[in-house]
């Protein structure tokens, strides 16, 4: 667990010093977005609220968005997948830059 959090942490790092360059260079209101679409309820949510679900790692089945509601009342499993990872991690990094960190 507390090598789960330091990769997260890592990662997070990383991905903000690309969104606060990326925002240096042209800012953009989609870089920081914190509302996206539960694709199961098809409600507005915030990212807090929302993982991303990667049914394979093959593509198969294509990711979705599904909130921490319909994966408990729906029963979905959300596998430790690296775009996974990347969503939560970047959620991180968007609340760190919206607080001014």
């Amino acid at each position: 667990m507390a090598d789960r959090m330091k990769l997260i942490n890592q990662m997070a790092n990383k991905i903000e010093r690309e969104l606060r360059e990326a925002i240096l260079i042209e800012p953009h209101p989609c870089y920081t977005k914190m509302e996206l679409y539960c694709e199961v309820c098809l409600k507005t949510k915030s990212r807090l609220e929302l993982r991303l679900v990667v049914p394979d790692e093959k593509r198969v089945v294509d990711d979705y968005m599904a909130c921490h509601d319909c994966i408990k009342q729906q029963n979905i499993r959300v596998p430790d997948a690296e775009r996974s990872l990347e969503f939560e991690v970047r959620t991180i990094a968007i609340i760190r830059i919206r607080r001014g960190k």
